[in-house]
This record gives structure tokens, C-alpha cells and sequence, in this order.
């Protein structure tokens, strides 16, 4: 069974973390922890791809008591998204991580 803390220990100890941006994003970070903690997800084409297939409509967190391993998303709802993203009510995903815990 994969648990939140295998996922986030995985992505601690995975030898990416400072890798810099130019070369692995956020998006492609969590992608790469996940498939190294034994997950099974597509090639997902950025942070809002991400946001809509594992998170949106699902058990949401906000700001408290999240879960060790969790994925966690910059989501605005301004209506600014890029003009080559996604025009709907579930907001703009600019950043996502694991969270780590404390």
C-alpha cells in the first residue's frame, strides 16, 4: 500500500529537490515522485492538467490540517488564466507540491 508519508519520504530522498527549474518544474517534480513512490498517472501536461485529473472535486484541504504527502496547488480564481490554458470555474493551478509536513 502507498501512504502519504511513503510518497512524501520519496519525494525528500529522491535526489531532485534542487534540481533547477529550467530543467525539472513543479509540475514535472511531483510527476516524477509520484511514479518513484510506485504510482501509476499519465504524463500530465502541467500543474492545471494535474489540478483537474487527481484533485478537483475530491477531499479538499484549505490552509490547515493537511495530510503528510498530500498534493498541494496554487489555484487562482480570478479569471486569469493563461490564454493557452483551460476557461472554466475551477481556477488557474499555477504551483503544486507535496507537502512535506512541519
Amino acid at each position: 500500500m502507498i501512504t502519504g508519508a511513503h510518497i512524501a519520504d520519496v519525494a525528500e530522498h529522491c535526489g531532485l529537490i534542487g534540481t533547477p527549474y529550467s530543467e525539472l518544474d513543479c509540475q514535472a517534480f511531483v510527476e516524477e515522485a509520484l511514479k518513484r513512490a510506485g504510482l501509476k498517472i499519465i504524463n500530465y501536461r502541467g500543474s492545471n492538467h494535474m489540478w483537474r485529473e487527481l484533485v478537483y472535486d475530491q477531499h479538499l484541504i484549505v490552509n490547515n490540517d493537511i495530510p503528510i504527502g498530500a498534493l498541494v496547488f496554487i489555484v487562482r480564481f480570478d479569471g486569469g488564466e493563461k490564454k493557452r490554458g483551460y476557461h472554466d470555474s475551477m481556477g488557474n493551478a499555477t504551483h503544486v507540491g507535496i507537502y512535506l509536513g512541519d
